[in-house]
């Protein structure tokens, strides 16, 4: 998350929560999000996991065409929070160097 303090509040914000305690749980995101990963990693058995640093770890074992076509799918499908959330921070255009299998495909 970029932001996770105002990402929160939207996600409160839209479920009608209170957020009395989302202080709270921001002076202490690096913990929870720790403990978060540690669990994934301990779940799924993954000790050389990324531990949160590569966000496209799985996305990578798709291909470049398969993650524009998914790309252009939401887009279409979702044009509002393609362009919101997704766009900017994850459209393999904005990700991937190889502009010459992006453009065959767009």
């Amino acid at each position: 998350m970029k932001d996770p303090r105002n990402t929160l509040m939207n996600v409160l914000q839209f479920l009608q929560e209170d957020s009395y305690q989302l202080d709270i749980f921001i002076e202490n995101i690096a913990q929870h999000k720790d403990r978060a990963i540690k669990y994934y990693a301990d779940y799924f058995f993954c000790p050389n996991s990324t531990r949160g640093i590569d966000l496209l770890y799985h996305s990578r074992k798709l291909s470049l065409i398969a993650r524009k076509k998914l790309d252009l799918w939401i887009e279409k499908t979702y044009p509002i929070l393609w362009k919101k959330y997704l766009k900017e921070r994850f459209s393999e255009e904005n990700l991937n160097n190889d502009y010459k299998v992006y453009n065959h495909i767009s």
